[in-house]
């Protein structure tokens, strides 16, 4: 990232209007306004969806976050001249964004029209929230974010700040496209590596490999049964205490084919032998709650009642492979399911499902693949973490 200041100071100043982290050579104390005094706020007004179009040059922003809010385009007409802040007045009331293009706004979107830095005062807003007042669905009205009051520096500083954020914001936006991407990306490969109803191939796959894959009961393929846990919950001396263990519940199934770090709970020595021990390196799927959710454990762990666990399998199997072929199963299942929503399964339901199977290279091969995509995908979605994480620190620390 490149900032259009390269040194911070640390304020040592015991006053409350300045900010605890500065950019060099601001000394002044930020003096508190009333937004109403330095803007002109402006309501948004109905949509002409006659002259609404999927593209052109002046974009039509409602209150929708989705999309950066906009609706549509007219190709010769704006309302606001950039650059302007929108802030939302209905759903995530408060949300402040900067505007650097001409624009439409709709219904229940507000435009701040004024002197100060764009990107300093969406910022500023997002940073304390705007306080609500409604007895029915929260909304904000032109009055009472003219009543808002915030402390603003000298024009200098505030670009300083806001080239800062800026271009924090377009980093993290950056990440955020990666990691979208990667998500997507996997999702297809779910899609065309994986033979479909009535194929014995799948749509794409390495070039080595030519044979059809076969098609198993799952009870033919693998050994599995239910976790459990001492009755009845909630006991303490179920849980804790010396040579505790982890103990993994559907909450500790992450999304990406693993468990969380650490567990909710952890379970006790006393309550160990009344649980199942699952070995690192099995494949679970939840159940209950959330069903369908697969992991391939990372460490030893003792298992709900509410997952099912793979103990063994009777054929060729990549463990790695077998976790993706599970979650594509119960994905094919949500597909089928009234509302996308499988509500209960059964083990003989599972016992009889039917799943298509390579030669144990190519499950290798496919295994090692949406492996190594998923530890992109981890990662990219730390950096857009740790990214946000940032940011969030400095919003509390360069604003009064």
């Amino acid at each position: 990232m490149s900032y259009s200041r390269s040194c911070m100071v640390i304020s040592m100043a015991s006053e409350g209007n300045v900010p605890e982290v500065r950019f060099d050579g601001f000394v002044e104390p930020w003096e508190v306004r009333y937004l109403g005094d330095e803007s002109e706020i402006h309501a948004g007004g109905d949509v002409n969806n006659t002259i609404l179009k999927n593209s052109g040059k002046y974009p039509v922003i409602a209150n929708a976050l989705t999309n950066n809010g906009i609706l549509g385009y007219y190709q010769n007409e704006y309302r606001i001249e950039a650059p302007a802040v929108t802030v939302t007045g209905r759903g995530d009331v408060g949300h402040a964004q900067a505007r650097k293009t001409n624009f439409t706004p709709v219904v229940r979107l507000l435009a701040l029209k004024s002197k100060h830095n764009v990107d300093f005062l969406a910022n500023a807003i997002n940073m304390h929230g705007v306080m609500i007042e409604s007895t029915g669905v929260p909304q904000l009205t032109t009055p009472q974010l003219a009543k808002y009051r915030l402390y603003f520096p000298e024009l200098p500083e505030q670009i300083a700040i806001g080239n800062f954020f800026s271009n924090l914001d377009n980093t993290i936006a950056l990440k955020k496209q990666q990691y979208e991407q990667t998500i997507n990306i996997k999702k297809s490969m779910l899609e065309k590596m994986f033979p479909k109803k009535g194929a014995d191939i799948p749509e794409i796959r390495f070039n080595e490999f030519t044979e059809p894959w076969t098609v198993s009961k799952l009870g033919d393929l693998a050994y599995f049964r239910r976790g459990s846990f001492p009755q009845p919950y909630g006991r303490a001396e179920w849980y804790d205490g010396e040579d505790s263990m982890p103990f993994v519940q559907v909450v500790d199934v992450a999304f990406n084919l693993a468990l969380v770090d650490n567990t909710k709970q952890q379970i006790s020595a006393l309550a160990q032998p009344k649980s199942v021990f699952v070995p690192k390196g099995s494949v679970v799927v939840t159940l209950q709650g959330s069903i369908g959710r697969v992991a391939l454990t990372q460490y030893d762990s003792y298992v709900d009642r509410t997952l099912l666990i793979f103990e063994g399998y009777k054929a060729d199997i990549c463990k790695q492979f077998w976790a993706y072929i599970v979650q594509e199963l119960f994905d094919r299942e949500k597909r089928v399911a009234p509302g996308g929503t499988i509500k209960t399964i059964t083990k003989d339901a599972l016992t009889g499902f039917e799943v298509k199977i390579p030669s144990l290279p190519e499950q290798t091969a496919i295994g090692n693949f949406f492996h190594n995509l998923d530890t992109l995908i981890a990662s990219r979605q730390q950096e857009l973490k740790k990214l946000q994480n940032i940011k969030k620190a400095c919003l509390s620390k360069m604003f009064v």
